[in-house]
């Protein structure tokens, strides 16, 4: 369909202020987990389950990017929040 779009963004994220150790743990655990995955994709090996700063940083710009254009979408479209 014209003018249409999909993404889907994958990472784990955790609440704002998670000390940057408890972060790393729990990065290199799932990392760790997803490595040793029979049903993991190839092209995910390398993409989303980086410990790369950048990555994360890039990763926390789509989320941002994705609420932002979401909120638009209801808001103009005036769906109602859920009762």
């Amino acid at each position: 369909m014209p003018g249409t779009e999909g993404t889907v963004p994958f990472g784990i994220s955790v609440p704002g202020g998670t000390p940057a150790s408890v972060v790393m743990r729990l990065n290199t655990a799932f990392n760790e987990a997803h490595g040793r995955s029979a049903d993991a994709p190839a092209s995910c090996s390398n993409s989303a389950s980086s410990r790369s700063a950048a990555r994360r940083r890039h990763y926390a710009a789509v989320l941002a990017s994705e609420i932002a254009k979401w909120r638009k979408v209801i808001k103009e479209s005036k769906i109602p929040p859920p009762s």
